[in-house]
């Protein structure tokens, strides 16, 4: 999920106990990452606040001197991240930032800087930074941009709110192919360690590639472009990623019959955005129903009630409904009891989003979209949309696909090799290599 922390623009005119409210919420949050120097002074911005001015510029000034240090950047070193335990200072280290510190700016006689733990205790120490000072850290600018005094208060005035607030990921999940589970616990480690989940695919999956009776483009070095017949398996794609064990009901205990009426990208997606609300410390609570007898029932688990109404949702997916459509096309829609199957719709729409909804208790809007690969991470900008216009606190992106299952590989893989835009090596090594 991706979470707001504030619900409105921040304009020039707030007051300055607002200002300071948002400054101390955004202390646990890195900035963009980016130096604050400036080889030019800057002018000054007029309207703005004076303090928020000032408190940015203590910021940047503090974790300048910490940097120096701890050879992270001086962007990360600010609010409440322990100076030994986060950033890797020793006591004699912390000692010289706190000297340095009393020796340049003015502070505030009534704390003790010794005795400073965090970034932010040394931030509140700090009164007023140096009229002028100069980087030490060299991780924060180039030596040739260290050169010229800085007046980091007008610099930071024109900070954005973004700059001091920014969106966060608080929870992430990962289901991958390959595996002998799609929701592995070790997903993230296979990736981190570069293990492939690509495999060469079956002789069967091959053939029925070739009974597609594809026609291939083929572009030469030289920009030429001609259509061959594809006859043997060296003329089509032989890799995929294979879907390992996966059952909605029996791993995240959804109903076994709302499961029926989804398809596999919901399915998928739905599992994923289970997951990262666990990631991000939303639980589950579960939703009671009373007998009569006086006996009480767990009906369903949900969000707790405080966030529903200002959670979002957006379902991003290739090729939702897609699956269960062809597989239906196979057996005319027999529900497997010879009858129309009466879960069609919900089964071949793209409805992953109010699934979701639906399961989760979430109320806040929902939406779905397609852009092809690009999918998922254009749900970030919607999701960042909603978050400025105060439609949502935070928002949950599912998303899912399996293009090489059963139903799927043959149409998808079989578009793919008549585009020319899919490999026909069997060997994933060398395929891999450009």
């Amino acid at each position: 999920p991706i979470e707001a922390r504030i619900a409105a623009p921040l304009k020039a005119t707030a007051s300055t106990s607002e200002l300071e409210s948002l400054r101390v919420r955004a202390r646990p949050l890195p900035g963009t990452g980016a130096s604050l120097s400036s080889a030019t002074p800057v002018p000054q911005a007029e309207g703005a606040d004076s303090d928020y001015a000032r408190n940015r510029s203590i910021q940047a000034y503090v974790g300048d001197r910490i940097a120096r240090y701890s050879n992270y950047p001086a962007a990360f070193c600010h609010g409440n991240v322990s100076l030994v335990d986060g950033l890797g200072l020793s006591a004699h280290e912390v000692q010289s930032v706190v000297a340095a510190i009393a020796a340049e700016a003015r502070v505030d006689p009534e704390f003790d800087g010794s005795s400073a733990v965090t970034a932010g205790d040394l931030n509140r120490w700090v009164r007023e930074p140096p009229t002028t000072w100069t980087p030490m850290a060299t991780v924060s600018a180039p030596s040739s941009l260290k050169t010229a005094p800085i007046r980091t208060a007008s610099a930071l005035q024109t900070a954005s709110r973004r700059d001091v607030d920014p969106y966060v990921v608080t929870g992430v999940s990962l289901g991958l192919p390959g595996m002998e589970r799609v929701f592995d616990e070790d997903a993230f480690e296979k990736l981190v360690r570069g293990e492939t989940c690509i495999s060469e695919v079956s002789d069967e999956y091959k053939q029925r590639l070739l009974d597609k009776n594809i026609v291939r483009l083929i572009k030469g070095r030289d920009g030429s472009v001609n259509m061959d017949q594809a006859k043997v398996f060296g003329d089509i794609p032989q890799l995929a990623g294979l879907k390992g064990a996966f059952d909605l009901a029996e791993e995240f205990g959804i109903d076994p019959k709302a499961v029926l009426a989804w398809d596999i990208s919901t399915q998928l997606a739905v599992a994923a955005g289970l997951l990262a609300l666990r990631d991000a410390g939303i639980p589950l609570t579960p939703v009671e129903q009373v007998g009569k007898g006086g006996l009480r029932l767990i009906r369903n688990w949900q969000v707790p009630q405080v966030q529903r109404e200002r959670t979002g949702i957006v379902f991003s997916s290739c090729f939702p409904g897609l699956q269960m459509g062809l597989k239906h096309a196979k057996t005319d829609g027999d529900d497997g009891e010879g009858r129309f199957d009466r879960r069609y719709l919900f089964q071949t729409l793209s409805m992953g989003h109010s699934q979701f909804a639906q399961y989760t208790g979430i109320r806040g809007p929902n939406t779905t979209l397609n852009l092809a690969c690009a999918s998922a991470t254009a749900a970030f900008g919607v999701a960042e949309d909603w978050l400025d216009t105060d439609r949502v606190d935070r928002v949950v992106i599912i998303s899912g696909d399996d293009v090489t299952g059963d139903d799927l590989w043959e149409w998808i893989a079989g578009g793919f090799a008549a585009s020319g835009a899919a490999a026909t090596n069997n060997v994933v090594e060398e395929t891999a290599l450009p």
